[in-house]
């Protein structure tokens, strides 16, 4: 039987697709969300991500869509940034930063770095670089004071994949 362990061992960010979250093992991600059988909001939160990781982006969508009015206010910041992810891997960037921006409103101060973060992401992908940039250091000093390596860790390979781009676009120039 597959395990939750099992399958975040392997989810990995992508350096060559803007540091998404992508599966090695597809077929075990995809056995596991087929033992996932309770229809709770812990349960339908974590399938929308495992399909989101499973580059399904819409069936995400439709879970988080279900999942938001039944979300508790303490969590509820969260689900739509995670939501906006989903648009984001679903290539509509303008819906995912409308929810980054309506997320920001009901997010905990604690969370504030994985606002900058995900809005980071998505306007690299847009090419916008220098704004991105700008905000993965804002999600950078967050991470720091929370003293989180792994989400440093992240953070940092954003910046340093991002300043490689602008060299490059200055170079160009």
């Amino acid at each position: 039987m597959v395990t939750l362990e099992a399958v975040t061992k392997t989810i990995y960010f992508d350096h060559n697709n803007y540091l998404r979250e992508q599966t090695r093992d597809p077929q075990n991600v995809q056995r596991y969300i087929l033992t996932l059988k309770t229809e709770d909001y812990l349960t339908l939160s974590l399938k929308a991500y495992l399909y989101r990781i499973l580059n399904q982006p819409k069936e995400a969508i439709r879970l988080f869509k279900l999942v938001i009015p039944h979300t508790d206010a303490s969590n509820y910041g969260l689900t739509l940034l995670r939501l906006g992810e989903a648009y984001k891997y679903d290539n509509e960037h303008a819906k995912a930063l409308l929810k980054f921006e309506e997320a920001y409103e009901d997010l905990a101060e604690e969370h504030y770095d994985f606002y900058y973060q995900h809005k980071a992401k998505c306007l690299w992908e847009l090419g916008k670089l220098e704004e991105a940039r700008k905000l993965f250091l804002k999600a950078q000093y967050l991470r720091k004071q929370k003293r989180d390596t792994k989400l440093i860790r992240s953070t940092t390979q954003a910046i340093r994949l991002i300043e490689q781009s602008l060299m490059c676009q200055n170079s160009d120039n």
